[in-house]
């Protein structure tokens, strides 16, 4: 399957539409299921969000990646600019209007490569954008109604900045077990080791939708900055009872590590 040339592009696409919107996904759902291109087991992840149904497998082999504008419904509108209105009222930054492809700014790739999110990149397991007035690497939620951007400059602060609506967490892979972390970054080099899926909290504290979404995995390891020992313990009692949980003390961030260290420190 193939999107560079040819007239079967447009056929190829069409195929892909029609499988995903047969999945009848609703607005601000994100699914994960089998491939129905490649045959991958849950490594199709589809959303809608804000008007527009994206689809991508995770495979590295399979092409299937696409969007398209569907438009809202007239409930989906009135959710949407209520959510809008929520965002302004709690002072959070709109999401870039300016951003560009990754692989035109070499600084944006070498970070990626030097905080070992290189991987996550190219399995396509999260979306990466550059914000070129700021200089921020941006990493997306999975229902893209969010983003983190870490700043590029070392002298401009904050080093993260939050943008758009984070009321879910940022996942990296699809393993059973999730690996609660602090930022983005941390997450993408979770997600290296292969055996992982790294999650990212981007908060001060884990709210009842993310305990909801943490349910679903079969454990989950907490790894926050060492100084947030007090915040770590504090998750795996709201955990308890509802997922297994345990809590890892680290004395070095995990994505300063390789992948044969992060597995060290959390086995």
């Amino acid at each position: 399957m193939s999107f560079a040339g040819g007239s079967n592009i447009d056929m190829a696409y069409k195929d892909q539409l029609q499988a995903v919107q047969r999945l009848q996904i609703l607005s601000g759902e994100t699914r994960r299921v089998d491939c129905v291109f490649c045959g991958g087991r849950k490594t199709l992840s589809v959303t809608k969000s804000d008007g527009t149904l994206l689809w991508n497998c995770f495979k590295a082999s399979c092409d299937a990646v696409g969007k398209k504008s569907v438009g809202r419904s007239n409930n989906e509108i009135r959710q949407y600019l209520g959510r809008a209105s929520a965002i302004g009222s709690r002072g959070l930054p709109r999401m870039p209007l300016i951003v560009s492809d990754i692989r035109s700014h070499p600084e944006a790739i070498q970070y990626l490569k030097d905080n070992n999110c290189y991987a996550a990149y190219l399995d396509r397991v999260i979306t990466v954008r550059y914000e070129p007035t700021q200089r921020r690497v941006l990493f997306y939620s999975s229902n893209q109604l969010g983003c983190v951007g870490r700043c590029m400059d070392k002298t401009v602060k904050p080093k993260w900045r939050s943008y758009g609506e984070f009321s879910s967490l940022l996942e990296v892979g699809s393993a059973k077990t999730a690996v609660l972390v602090e930022d983005a970054a941390s997450a993408c080099a979770v997600y290296a080791t292969g055996i992982y899926t790294g999650v990212a909290l981007l908060g001060t504290s884990l709210t009842m939708r993310q305990r909801k979404l943490l349910e679903k995995y079969d454990d989950v390891i907490v790894c926050l900055d060492k100084d947030a020992s007090k915040k770590s313990i504090t998750i795996r009692g709201q955990l308890r009872g509802s997922v297994s949980t345990s809590v890892k003390f680290l004395a070095r961030d995990l994505k300063y590590l390789n992948e044969t260290q992060i597995k060290e420190c959390l086995q």
